[in-house]
């Protein structure tokens, strides 16, 4: 399983995020009052800053929108 870590989203914004490597269809969950889903791939991300958020963003989104922090 991958090692969680720091990526950047904005240059002052750090979050804390791992990806879900796992031989799995999906996982659901339920967050502000509705269902969520994410797919094996997709990164689960953590963000502090806004109040420990934690949410899903797909592969794709996450490699054009973050990158590791230094």
């Amino acid at each position: 399983m991958p090692a969680r870590r720091r990526y950047v989203k904005r240059a002052d914004r750090a979050v804390v995020a791992v990806q879900l490597a796992l031989e799995t269809a999906g996982v659901t969950y339920r967050k502000r009052g509705g269902v969520q889903t994410c797919k094996a791939g997709d990164y689960l991300v953590f963000n502090e800053e806004q109040g420990g958020d934690a949410y899903a963003v797909t592969s794709e989104k996450f490699e054009a929108m973050y990158e590791p922090a230094e």
